[in-house]
């Protein structure tokens, strides 16, 4: 429970319905988005690895987008992005205070094709040198790049936390396989007994 905004939040989350409800497509458009802030920097030609709704053919020229409202330690963030397989049409990151939104970074791709970005929150936080650095970066972001994650690491702070949030965001299917467990049975000689005698009984 948190006091600050008299909200309770389950560590834990667990989808369950009817089959051919959606679980597994809803499952995958957080595998996506995780994906896209956390993982390396594409190739300027790269698309981007996301798939459209495949029962109305308008969808596929349209925007997909993805709207997180995620709570990090006592801050809450709503984190925000829209984008085709070609590049990212908006991007934007407020924090909740109360029953306001402070917007820390923004972007838009304009009728000219160019993003148009609004850093004032992030002005206002930040030091006049690393401020700089932020400007430089938004010159460095890719078309098909979410700044949020070419700009996790540099010790920004909003930028990190909301970052790290979906670093450690944990996705388990039932096909999930897990590799660390299965190295670490096989590294560990008196884990792998335990094991076989937690079973055995």
């Amino acid at each position: 429970f948190i006091e600050e905004h008299a909200i309770g939040i389950l560590p834990l989350a667990v989808i369950f319905g009817a089959n051919a409800s959606g679980k597994s497509n809803f499952f995958a458009a957080i595998q996506a988005a995780k994906d896209l802030v956390v993982s390396a920097r594409p190739r300027p030609e790269d698309t981007i690895n996301i798939q459209s709704f495949r029962f109305a053919r308008e969808s596929s020229t349209l925007p997909t987008k993805f709207d997180f409202t995620i709570l990090v330690g006592k801050r809450i963030f709503r984190y925000q992005f829209a984008l085709t397989f070609s590049h990212v049409v908006e991007e934007s990151l407020h924090e909740i205070e109360g029953s306001s939104e402070q917007q820390i970074f923004s972007r838009k791709v304009g009728k000219g094709g160019e993003a148009e970005w609004n850093l004032k929150g992030l002005k206002k936080a930040l030091a006049t040198d690393q401020f700089k650095f932020v400007e430089f970066k938004t010159q460095d972001t890719q078309r098909n790049h979410l700044f949020i994650n070419a700009a996790r690491g540099k010790d920004i702070q909003a930028i990190d936390e909301v970052a790290n949030w979906f670093l450690n965001l944990a996705l388990i299917s039932p096909n999930t396989v897990f590799k660390a467990a299965e190295t670490s049975l096989d590294a560990s000689d008196g884990l792998r007994d335990y094991c076989n005698r937690a079973l055995d009984s």
